[in-house]
């Protein structure tokens, strides 16, 4: 189905079409001039799992469910399962995924052929199966099960919610009716809207914003040098040695002023109205790069902390006001009330 016979979520608006009509989504590679549809860009799913976006649309995901596309399209994995798997390409917002299911020819056309070198002769599923999840827990560097010389990001997902599977698009009209019905935008801080209009430029590649990335926590994930075209980014220690250095919150706010780069200058604003309630992925590479920075004598020093760590009931929120679970937001426990006030 052409994208101009279809209504298009308000997710959507903010991207620019290509010469056919078509978004150009958040995870292809693109050029000024074009995108390359057939090709998912590494760097990009890179700035996609630090900033917590969709793969589809761009903008974060907050509290909404994200959705996958399992392969195999047959039910060979149980919803607890799923939870377990790792999945090759970056998670979409249900609609956004509806949507691509009905403009996309991989996704709307069973037997579609592959179009790629390495699945040549290979088809489509005949059926499609789709599921949900609450929150991306882990992305991890592994080898391409295409191309075993480079490495991939695999997001994995936690918190099964729910499943659907489709043969043609048509099957999916009523669900996407009601998406469309009930569709809310999230709202975005400045920082972040900053950045989501960075890393859907044309002109920039997700380049910039990839740097920012890398530069907030995410040069500490694990293997992260050899996931494919990365080498252009890690191969210099100064995002390194940058992003050990903003660790440390003083040195954070300072930094993020009158640097000369837009990426930079909005990455350190959003770690700071973040601090306390980062995405886990990011959260989880920051942590490891704060074990890094110990162990080499440099870590920032650690405020007192008072509750509520174990004293917060196991399903009770936490008292920083972030709407989370104690024992999820806060386990080790809150900066001292002194501290607590300077950072909301």
């Amino acid at each position: 189905m052409k994208p101009r016979e279809i209504p298009r979520p308000k997710h959507l608006d903010h991207l620019l079409d290509d010469n056919r009509g078509y978004p150009v989504i958040s995870t292809v590679s693109r050029d000024e001039d074009s995108a390359d549809f057939g090709s998912i860009n590494e760097h990009r799913k890179l700035a996609l799992a630090a900033f917590d976006w969709c793969s589809v649309c761009g903008l974060p995901f907050g509290h909404a469910a994200r959705w996958q596309v399992v392969a195999g399209g047959a039910p060979t994995l149980t919803g607890d399962q799923l939870g377990k798997a790792f999945f090759s390409e970056a998670p979409a917002h249900e609609i956004c995924i509806v949507y691509a299911a009905h403009v996309c020819p991989h996704l709307s056309s069973p037997g579609h052929r592959m179009g790629d070198e390495y699945r040549a002769g290979q088809r489509r599923d005949s059926a499609i199966r789709v599921a949900g999840f609450t929150r991306t827990s882990k992305v991890h560097a592994y080898r391409s099960g295409l191309q075993n010389e480079i490495y991939v990001q695999h997001f994995e997902q936690a918190g099964f919610v729910g499943e659907f599977s489709y043969s043609s698009p048509g099957e999916l009209s009523d669900r996407y009716a009601a998406l469309l019905s009930s569709e809310a935008i999230p709202e975005l801080s400045q920082a972040e809207s900053g950045l989501v209009g960075l890393f859907n430029e044309h002109s920039d590649m997700g380049d910039t914003v990839t740097g920012a990335a890398l530069v907030a926590g995410a040069i500490f994930a694990k293997n992260v040098q050899k996931v494919q075209g990365m080498d252009a980014f890690t191969a210099s220690g100064y995002r390194h040695s940058l992003a050990m250095h903003l660790l440390d919150r003083e040195k954070l706010a300072e930094f993020g002023t009158d640097i000369g780069d837009r990426a930079y200058e909005l990455m350190s604003e959003w770690l700071l109205e973040r601090w306390d309630n980062l995405p886990e992925v990011i959260a989880g590479w920051r942590q490891a790069g704060l074990r890094l920075a110990r162990s080499k004598g440099m870590a920032p020093s650690r405020p007192e902390l008072e509750g509520p760590g174990r004293a917060v009931g196991k399903n009770d929120p936490c008292p920083c006001g972030s709407g989370r679970k104690g024992r999820r937001c806060h386990p080790a426990g809150l900066p001292a009330a002194n501290q607590l006030r300077g950072q909301h």
